[in-house]
């Protein structure tokens, strides 16, 4: 049955992904990018992050999970503006949750994170990230969307720190958003 509570999440959930996609029109103004041909490369990148549940439990009580994470990225670069990943985190506590349905519980034991996704960096230090995968736990495991922001300065010529910001969609179970910190490696 679906309640109230759940179209509301929904439709903020869909709000946050509007303001991100309307926000590169804003942001892609200048080209960046010569026209040269550009040679493709990879690179891998090492996060430290907190994933916020909205639909945790603590005792029985509903509240607000901040659990602490990892991040490990590998990315592909195939253009100047686009490049395809395989992105993996891993919650290192467990916890319960809520699920969207309002009654069932479910505890996640050290839940992993395994994404392919997509890149589109229309400047010079923001990518917006789009993906598919699946979480995986003993109890469990679910299908997701990550739908993502990335903002990088690069601090040498193959190296850059960046922060993200990252919504996981858990279809039909619960939704969790992540905010990280790290480093990338060009190779």
């Amino acid at each position: 049955m679906i309640t109230m509570a759940f179209i509301k999440h929904r439709i903020k959930a869909l709000l946050f992904i509007s303001l991100l996609a309307s926000s590169s029109l804003a942001l892609a103004q200048e080209k960046y990018y010569e026209e040269e041909e550009m040679e493709r490369s990879h690179s891998i990148s090492f996060l430290i992050s907190h994933t916020h549940v909205s639909q945790g439990l603590k005792g029985n009580e509903r509240r607000w999970l901040i659990l602490p994470s990892f991040g490990f990225d590998y990315n592909f670069k195939i253009s100047p503006m686009w490049s395809i990943g395989l992105h993996n985190d891993l919650i290192v506590e467990s916890f319960k949750i809520l699920k969207s349905d309002g009654e069932t519980e479910l505890e996640r034991t050290r839940p992993f994170v395994s994404i392919l996704t997509a890149g589109f960096k229309p400047g010079k230090h923001l990518t917006y990230q789009l993906g598919f995968g699946g979480e995986f736990a003993k109890e469990e495991n679910f299908f997701l969307t990550r739908i993502g922001l990335e903002y990088a300065w690069e601090i040498s010529e193959r190296m850059e720190i960046f922060t993200n910001l990252v919504y996981d969609l858990k279809w039909n179970n619960y939704n969790s958003y992540v905010i990280g910190l790290g480093v990338t490696r060009k190779l």
